[in-house]
């Protein structure tokens, strides 16, 4: 999982991969939608072209301390 903060818990409004066996994955966004499958290399630039423009560096920090509301 790709998340914004280094903290547990993780904010999880990122792209994710879950490992499928035989070195593949999934990849799926946000709200679970899938976006394709792969081998490691093919997973690294999905998730990498699916980040959001904004996108920076996570922060030293939790989910709970950016979306203190959640």
């Amino acid at each position: 999982m790709i998340s914004r903060t280094t903290g547990y818990p993780f904010t999880s409004d990122r792209p994710f991969a879950t490992p499928l066996g035989d070195w593949r994955f999934r990849v799926q966004a946000v709200r679970g939608t899938a976006i394709g499958e792969g081998d490691v290399d093919e997973v690294i630039a999905m998730l990498i072209s699916n980040l959001p423009r904004d996108c920076s560096p996570a922060i030293e920090s939790t989910a709970e301390d950016v979306h203190p509301e959640s």
